[in-house]
C-alpha cells in the first residue's frame, strides 16, 4: 500500500509525500524546511521516515526547503544533471551533500522504483517521475 499526500501545490511552493511500509520520499520541497516539517506533522506523517528527495527542477517553489531537509535528515537528493548543477552553483546543495542524477534507468527507494522522464519547462533540465510500488501500483 502507498500513502500519498500533497503538502503544497502552487506557485508559492510544491511538495508531495509518498510512502510505503519501507520508507518515504518527497517530490520537491518548495516551502521552507520548517513549513514542510510542520505540514508533515500536521498530516500525521513522520519526517524521520524520509529516505530521499526527488527534485523536478531548480526553481525556488520546488527547492526552498531542500538545504534544511537534506542536512537535518541526511537524505540523498535525486534530480537531473542540469538541475543538480544549478543547485550546486546556487549553493543550495554542497559538495558534501548526498546527491545523484536520476534518469530513465531509475532508482529504488525503499520498495518504490522511480524513473524519470523529461518535461518541458523554463529550467535547466526539468523532470517528471513515475513511482512504481511493490504491490504493483
Amino acid at each position: 500500500m502507498i500513502t500519498f499526500c500533497t503538502l503544497f501545490s502552487g506557485s508559492s511552493g510544491n511538495a508531495v509525500y509518498f510512502a510505503t511500509d519501507q520508507g518515504a520520499l518527497l517530490v520537491d520541497c518548495g516551502m521552507s524546511g520548517r513549513q514542510v516539517l510542520d505540514a508533515l506533522c500536521a498530516a500525521g506523517l513522520d519526517p524521520a521516515g524520509l529516505k530521499a528527495l526527488l527534485i523536478t527542477h531548480e526553481h525556488s517553489d520546488h527547492v526552498a526547503g531542500l538545504r534544511v531537509l537534506t542536512r537535518r535528515y541526511g537524505m540523498p537528493v535525486f534530480a537531473s544533471r542540469g538541475t543538480l548543477e544549478e543547485l550546486l552553483h546556487a549553493g543550495i546543495l554542497g559538495e558534501r551533500d548526498a546527491f545523484a542524477v536520476i534518469d530513465e534507468e531509475g532508482i529504488e527507494v525503499a520498495d518504490m522504483e522511480i524513473t524519470a522522464f523529461p518535461t518541458p519547462h523554463d529550467s535547466a533540465e526539468s523532470l517528471g517521475f513515475r513511482i512504481h510500488t511493490a504491490d504493483d501500483r
